[in-house]
């Protein structure tokens, strides 16, 4: 059976934003929260009520920052070590919060050790006119596998899900604080006391069958909120049958700019869909891993935005 490509309207809010790193920036702090998946609203998840109240506060800055992007340019070449998303998302965060005057930010990465064992890490340790918070930070990237009457959220890795993700912040990085280690560090700076809070962003992908019988699904977040899908996703031996009608040219998404779309990118960094596709075609089995796709096409003016957004997986699903 030949399933269309579904094309996806895209954020306007993040479109306004040239520069991939002021609207990766712009998505760490305006997307919403992924967890739960639930309609009960959690006491320690950061609410969306917060995120969007600060990117209302904070757009202005990214405007400007938008026409001259060179410190945020610096600031993640100078300290990204990985290159892995978390790390990147972490770091845009630390950028954000360093320029908000409601915030002092009193470590960030603190690790906490027993002996020469490390036993955890403190994303971020804040202090705001509510007091003195540790904020646990993710930003993860889940497949809809359909049960009976709902999704199993798993990860790219499938050993990754959204519930098992959910309960280690909760009763494992949280709970950090509660360690005697963490108590005798967190003294030496002079905190007696703070508040636990954590966010999970990302974004939730659907098999493309059911998105394009049901996309609009009824897949609840934080407080009853519907989560929209971020894209598709589809199994290897399904990808070639696939229709792309609508989409000029097909590019693999480096992991490190799966945060917000590809506005705009350049002809040399994607391929025409014959070509992808046999390309696609000749690698061997052994060497088929997932990955994320964007599907692009030109605009008025000749350029290649973003159209759509799918992972293709292997069949271990």
């Amino acid at each position: 059976m030949t399933h269309r490509i579904p094309l996806i309207e895209l954020s306007n809010t993040l479109l306004q934003f040239s520069d991939k790193s002021v609207r990766d920036l712009a998505w760490a702090v305006g997307s919403v929260t992924i967890s739960p998946l639930a309609g009960v609203a959690d006491p320690l998840l950061i609410p969306d009520s917060f995120w969007s109240a600060q990117f209302r506060e904070y757009e202005p800055f990214l405007l400007e920052l938008d026409r001259d992007p060179r410190s945020l340019h610096d600031f993640l070449k100078s300290n990204t070590k990985s290159g892995k998303i978390g790390e990147r998302f972490e770091l845009l965060l630390l950028f954000w919060l360093r320029s908000r005057p409601s915030f002092e930010v009193l470590g960030q990465g603190v690790q906490v050790s027993r002996g020469r064992n490390t036993i955890g890490e403190f994303d971020f340790l804040l202090r705001s006119p509510q007091g003195v918070f540790h904020w646990e930070v993710g930003a993860k990237f889940y497949l809809g596998i359909p049960g009976e009457d709902s999704f199993e959220w798993r990860g790219f890795d499938p050993n990754d899900t959204l519930s098992t993700k959910r309960e280690t912040i909760r009763t494992k990085q949280l709970a950090l604080s509660l360690q005697e280690e963490s108590i005798s560090l967190l003294k030496e700076e002079g905190i007696f006391s703070l508040e636990c809070r954590y966010s999970l962003k990302g974004a939730v992908f659907l098999p493309i069958a059911r998105f394009q019988n049901d996309a609009l699904l009824n897949i609840k977040g934080e407080g009853g909120k519907q989560i929209r899908p971020s894209g598709w996703w589809c199994y290897w031996s399904e990808f070639p049958s696939l229709s792309f009608e609508g989409i000029d040219r097909l590019a693999i998404v480096d992991r490190a700019r799966w945060l917000s779309p590809e506005h705009y990118l350049e002809e040399q960094d994607s391929l025409k869909i014959p070509e992808f596709l046999r390309k696609f075609a000749s690698l061997p089995i052994k060497n088929r891993y997932s990955f994320l796709l964007s599907g692009l096409k030109r605009d008025r003016s000749g350029r290649l935005r973003e159209v759509t957004r799918g992972a293709v997986v292997s069949s271990m699903m």
